[in-house]
């Protein structure tokens, strides 16, 4: 008979909000883990497991140790190759980031969001074409996801495109009319825009 382990197990019932216990039942969840990988030791779920509890206490190194296990033992994963793209951003591994979200669309096309946290580590990156190209996939699967407007539209600005830039940052405050980055944006966009072209908003 296997192993049973979950996420309830590892962690243990804990309150969010009750902070005092929580490292403590953490590290009380490591020895079980432990125990079920001893047993099983190409159980990918465990390592996936147990990398995020080692994430949670702070043990960085190990956890990429066992999300490294975890994608290798389960390489079409989406769920592994997105923690641990996860996880990478969280240590500032920015390239082995942008990989595993790659990897994570290769697996599952119509994910949005990693269409859109893609974008967002190319756009830091510099890279202003793809990133465009991932927002706009991004919206075509979801066209209601409003960060997706806000982040394009500042891809727009940076490139000189204002018209386009002012149409994706009113879609977002059309969608969230409290967006207050959207709308900061849209006045940057509206302002350049009369700088480039005085004449025609006189």
């Amino acid at each position: 008979m296997g192993f049973e382990v979950s996420d309830r197990t590892c962690v243990g019932l804990v309150d969010p909000d009750d902070h005092s216990t929580v490292a403590a039942k953490f590290d009380a969840a490591v020895p079980h883990m432990e125990t079920a990988l001893r047993l099983e030791p190409n159980n990918a779920d465990f390592h996936l497991v147990y990398a995020t509890l080692l994430q949670r206490i702070g043990r960085n190194d190990d956890a990429a140790v066992h999300f490294e296990a975890a994608t290798r033992l389960k390489p079409n994963s989406v769920e592994a190759h997105y923690s641990y793209a996860a996880f990478l951003a969280g240590v500032g591994k920015n390239d082995e980031y942008i990989s595993e979200l790659r990897r994570v669309l290769q697996l599952r096309s119509d994910y949005p969001y990693a269409e859109l946290q893609l974008a967002d580590a190319l756009f830091a990156k510099g890279n202003l074409q793809e990133a465009e190209s991932h927002y706009l996939t991004a919206l075509r699967t979801d066209p209601k996801l409003t960060v997706a407007y806000n982040n394009l539209g500042k891809v727009y600005l940076t490139q000189g495109q204002i018209s386009q830039a002012v149409v994706q940052f009113s879609e977002a405050l059309r969608l969230n009319p409290e967006y207050k980055e959207a709308e900061e944006n849209l006045q940057t966009a509206k302002a350049a825009d009369a700088q480039l072209f005085p004449a025609a908003r006189r």
